[in-house]
């Protein structure tokens, strides 16, 4: 969903990043980075720490996607 760039689809791809699922989780992340959705940007943050690192590493790549200096810190943290 994210690679056509469909934005009618965020409200739903920003409520998997919830899912129980981590699998689920890491492809929205990576959706709402190729979407370019900067509504998004405190859940992919909260991401960075989830025990997963797959998790993690998506919600990272997502937020460098973003290119928002304010994820900044959260990123840095993570590490």
């Amino acid at each position: 969903l994210g690679e056509i760039r469909d934005k009618s689809v965020t409200s739903k791809i920003v409520g998997l990043l919830q899912d129980r699922e981590s699998s689920v989780a890491d492809a929205a992340a990576l959706a709402i980075g190729e979407l370019g959705d900067r509504t998004s940007l405190h859940q992919l943050e909260d991401l960075l720490f989830e025990i997963d690192p797959r998790t993690r590493d998506r919600a990272a790549l997502a937020l460098a996607r973003l290119g928002e200096k304010t994820a900044v810190p959260a990123l840095v943290e993570a590490l």
